[in-house]
């Protein structure tokens, strides 16, 4: 876990580097969603795409918030990896980010169309449109809020419901 509210303004390209390459392209997992055996071509161009050797020496850190959700990929791509005849487990898939989840951006794509970002859970490769870039006040009220709530119950009673009256839910 990272404590993104306490990410510092900048961080080693080294460190970047070495987060972008503990991704992988997987091995077994060779087809798209529909079957097509992926190229090498296309494997060279995603690395490529990643434009590791533009990382500078130091990377001033730009804060962001998540404005649309999106997921959280291993390489800078929509393209799935899949084993043959699978259709669901997409091998770069790491996680989805959500509205609000605040992220440090570290690196932008060759094509400028994806960021490598830390979230407090995961690194990985996010679309560039999903990201709305900020001031550092306003990355910490979603970081660290001044208000919030806990849950600690299974079931917290909200009150008359529709169905605690005996009426029809709505549908």
């Amino acid at each position: 876990m990272t404590d993104i509210a306490a990410f510092p303004d900048s961080v080693t390209g080294e460190t970047v580097r070495a987060l972008i390459g503990a991704y992988t392209l997987p091995t077994g997992y060779d087809y798209e969603k529909n079957g097509k055996w992926i190229e090498t071509g296309t494997r060279n161009a995603i690395l490529s795409n990643r434009a590791v050797d533009k990382v500078p020496g130091s990377v001033p850190v730009r804060r962001a918030v998540i404005a649309s959700r999106c997921d959280l990929r291993g390489q800078p791509t929509d393209e799935g990896f899949f084993a043959w005849g699978d259709k669901y487990y997409d091998m770069l898939q790491e996680t989805e980010l959500v509205v609000g989840t605040p992220v440090a951006a570290l690196h932008e794509s060759a094509d400028k169309n994806w960021l490598f970002v830390q979230a407090y859970h995961y690194a990985g490769w996010i679309p560039t449109s999903a990201a709305a870039f900020c001031s550092a006040e306003d990355f910490a009220r979603y970081a660290k809020p001044e208000d919030y709530i806990t849950v600690t119950a299974a079931r917290i009673p909200s009150g008359e419901t529709v169905l605690d009256t005996g009426g029809t839910p709505p549908c």
